[in-house]
């Protein structure tokens, strides 16, 4: 697609969703969602005038730089994997995986490159709607530490100015809640879309070709959102800080948690009807780690970095300890408030920590 055709499809897509939130959600409640374009950088920001209406009058806004961004780097991922997959040098790379990273083929190949592209688009437009559907931005102002109630996807203070630390973490915190909500819509829809009704509640027979085609959309979705948090991270290496600072979480760190979110997500669906899967848990991991990394292989290429790292699973942090216990407890703050005011959705859309979770940070000794 050239430029015109990807602000085309692009447009199709999120006025298609905007109008089925609306005719969904919105009109019970009186409310309304509006999309809109942009011009200037690489952005996209979720506007809300709950604050002064009570009722969920909202905006979301993308850049067209963002969304001819996103479809570029698409495309020339694909054009890696589909020139690289079978190298020797690709397979030993990740010999320990038990599903190695591989682009799927399309009849079409122009296809591949253009789905990935929608799952990347999608993912950061629910994660915009996240922050809508929670009032993020109505809950900061209640709090005192923000003046306004636009919510920026790629927006990154500096954490030398005037936010102290408690507004870190609460901003990292609302972030993390926005890209849980966004993976909870987007591995919903993927299933509502490779399988019926009666396949999820196991009066129908899956077919191996379905579980195999939903397989390849989880590793091309995984691509897509691993193309939009490596266009957030740029082209200079990070650092990974011990606590949060800024009014954003290291996109490689936000991008290893969504992973092992996605990948209990799939729990849960295999929890409905086990035949929904046909791969381990463990297979799983391997397929979802395995499109991030073979992102990020490709992406040090694109910015002739060679060292920034890839996204790690949450767990292997490490500043694991420091960095989510005061995520947590930011988050335990407002959690009920959240809940409260939350408009749709559900409750498996809001960011949860389990005891498990909670046990490993704040029992690590």
């Amino acid at each position: 697609m050239n430029e015109v055709e990807v602000n085309e499809y692009a447009s199709q897509v999120l006025l298609g969703i905007t109008s089925d939130l609306n005719e969904n959600f919105y009109s019970d409640k009186e409310g309304e969602l509006k999309f809109f374009w942009s011009q200037g950088a690489v952005n996209a920001w979720a506007e809300s005038e709950y604050f002064e209406s009570h009722k969920p009058i909202h905006k979301i806004v993308m850049t067209y730089e963002l969304v001819n961004s996103l479809y570029l780097f698409s495309k020339a991922y694909q054009n890696f994997m589909i020139g690289n997959q079978d190298s020797e040098v690709f397979i030993s790379l990740y010999e320990n995986m038990s599903i190695k990273p591989r682009f799927p083929e399309f009849d079409i190949p122009e296809e591949g490159a253009k789905n990935m592209f929608l799952g990347a688009i999608t993912w950061i437009y629910f994660h915009e709607f996240g922050h809508l559907n929670q009032e993020h931005g109505y809950i900061k102002q209640k709090l005192g530490n923000v003046g306004h109630s636009a919510v920026s996807f790629f927006e990154a203070y500096n954490d030398s100015g005037s936010a102290s630390s408690e507004d870190f973490s609460m901003s990292h915190a609302f972030e993390l809640a926005a890209d849980f909500e966004a993976t909870e819509y987007c591995i919903t829809e993927l299933a509502r879309h490779f399988f019926t009704r009666e396949e999820f509640l196991g009066e129908s027979e899956i077919s191996d070709e379905s579980r195999e085609q939903f397989l390849n959309a989880i590793f091309i979705f995984v691509s897509g959102l691993s193309c939009a948090m490596y266009l957030f991270y740029g082209s200079e290496k990070r650092e990974k800080s011990k606590t949060p600072t800024g009014s954003h979480p290291d996109p490689l760190r936000r991008l290893g948690s969504a992973i092992p979110h996605l990948i209990e997500r799939m729990d849960i669906l295999r929890s409905f009807n086990p035949a929904m899967l046909s791969t381990s848990r463990e297979d799983l991991s391997s397929l979802c780690f395995g499109a991030s990394d073979s992102y990020g292989f490709f992406w040090n290429l694109v910015v002739e970095t060679k060292d920034i790292e890839s996204a790690v699973h949450t767990a292997n942090d490490p500043f694991f300890v420091s960095y989510w216990s005061e995520i947590i407890k930011n988050w335990d703050l407002i959690n009920a408030e959240v809940i409260g005011v939350r408009h749709f959705g559900s409750p498996l859309g809001v960011l949860r920590f389990s005891e498990h979770f909670r046990n490993r940070v704040f029992n690590s000794n």
